[in-house]
């Protein structure tokens, strides 16, 4: 009983652990692409703007 209780325990730990991970990575993805496309994306959302302003 003590074991299995220890091994969900474990497995409730690790789940965690690697949804921290998860979430942090893709996180990181985003900012880099952010980083790397800031200029396109602003001219792309300024664009949206504009073509929203004008319908």
């Amino acid at each position: 009983m003590l074991v299995k209780y220890k091994d969900t325990h474990v497995m409730a730990a690790l789940s965690y652990a690697y949804a921290i991970l998860v979430l942090a990575l893709s996180v990181t993805v985003i900012i880099a692409v952010w980083r790397a496309n800031k200029e396109r994306i602003k001219s792309d959302l300024r664009r949206l703007v504009a073509w929203l302003h004008l319908r």
